[in-house]
């Protein structure tokens, strides 16, 4: 319908007869009076109180075209949430995934951890990246937020998250780095005889060039971290009650930060518990008692543990395998006891806290007993050096 059509100077308003109007569900006779037309001014339609303010004429028209949408319709949401599209965003869950990157070398870093703070600085959600360097959250409401890191005590940089990047089935990306330019050394500590991690072990790294100490504590999976300098070399132990530590070095002598972030090492534990020997790794040459350079090396072992346990008192044995006199082996054993005992009594170990007892061939560990003939193999399972925590 029309209303308040304009009709044109050559349209024929001559019909002065009566014809019908339909206006809504009535229906008006209406006989309309003879017009004359002055010029080419456009002329109204007659006036009728009966139909209201204006006359109006059906019609039929076709439109015809073509209409192109692109994307997809969207709906935005009420002022209370201004930017999240939620036509195909159930429950405003969107997963954010951030990876964690050395900025010198470019490596992924493992074992990171990652937070996620609102506006507010409250911690909505945290993650630890897994091996390729990656945490991700899921179900993260839309909003502005900080996207935070730390790499075994140091923080990395930050990133940010805006309420107006979040969108449907859109996966938010971001990435922060580590920018220190130390070595990581990452160290679990093991016990020897299990393989299983030793957690709860005080690990103490010193730099044997400037002597400065590090101390950590290995957490439940054993794992522990130290932060190591260029071109230095490094020492380190660990102390837990009844359990005997491997004395292990570290070096970045070169390495290139460029190139390396991380220096793998472990650390072994041995089981050191009251009236049971534990088996040093001491060698000695044939029928002689003197200490081999390496030798000392294991004793320190032992010497590390008395000086962070000021309270233990230790019997250090030595034994031989069958062959040979038994008078030869045992003043051959209480020889090489009283060597490694005079050795850690060097190192300012008090002698009331430590005594060298020799037991020859009396204490074998296997069937090598005299008489008996054996392997090279099975002999020296028996030539041996123990130390035993005394407890009473």
């Amino acid at each position: 319908r029309h209303f308040g059509v304009h009709f044109d100077a050559y349209q024929d308003l001559t019909n002065t007869g009566p014809h019908s109007i339909v206006h809504g569900e009535d229906v008006f006779v209406h006989t309309p009076q003879p017009y004359t037309l002055s010029g080419t001014s456009p002329l109204m339609l007659p006036y009728d109180k009966s139909l209201g303010n204006c006359m109006d004429l059906s019609s039929v028209g076709v439109n015809l075209g073509i209409a192109y949408t692109f994307g997809s319709r969207t709906k935005v949401v009420t002022p209370k949430e201004p930017n999240c599209i939620v036509c195909e965003c159930p429950n405003d869950a969107h997963k954010v995934v951030v990876t964690v990157r050395d900025q010198v070398s470019g490596k992924v870093i493992p074992n990171a951890d990652v937070a996620l703070s609102d506006q507010q600085g409250s911690i909505v959600a945290t993650g630890t990246t897994n091996s390729f360097g990656v945490v991700d959250f899921a179900a993260i409401r839309h909003g502005n937020y900080s996207v935070t890191g730390n790499v075994y005590g140091v923080e990395t940089t930050n990133a940010s998250i805006y309420d107006q990047e979040f969108s449907p089935n859109a996966i938010l990306q971001k990435e922060i780095l580590y920018t220190d330019l130390r070595f990581i050394l990452k160290g679990n500590t093991i016990n020897k005889g299990t393989r299983s991690a030793e957690p709860n072990v005080v690990v103490s790294l010193t730099n044997t060039q400037t002597g400065g100490v590090q101390q950590d504590n290995s957490n439940g999976r054993g794992a522990f971290a130290f932060r190591l300098d260029k071109d230095a070399t490094y020492e380190m132990v660990g102390s837990k009650e009844n359990k005997l530590s491997d004395i292990e070095r570290a070096s970045t002598i070169g390495l290139t930060r460029s190139t390396t972030l991380f220096v793998d090492l472990e650390l072994g534990m041995d089981d050191f518990d009251c009236g049971r020997g534990t088996v040093l790794d001491i060698k000695y040459a044939f029928n002689e008692s003197y200490l081999t350079p390496a030798s000392q090396f294991e004793l320190d072992r032992l010497v590390r543990y008395m000086q962070d346990h000021r309270n233990a008192k230790i019997e250090l044995s030595s034994h031989t395998d069958s062959r040979g006199s038994n008078a030869y082996n045992f003043k051959l054993s209480q020889q090489r006891a009283k060597s490694a005992v005079d050795y850690i009594l060097s190192k300012g170990i008090s002698s009331r806290r430590i005594i060298a007892q020799g037991y020859g061939e009396t204490r074998p560990l296997n069937h090598c007993r005299d008489g008996v003939d054996c392997s090279e193999m099975e002999y020296e399972v028996n030539r041996r050096t123990e130390a035993m925590l005394k407890c009473r």
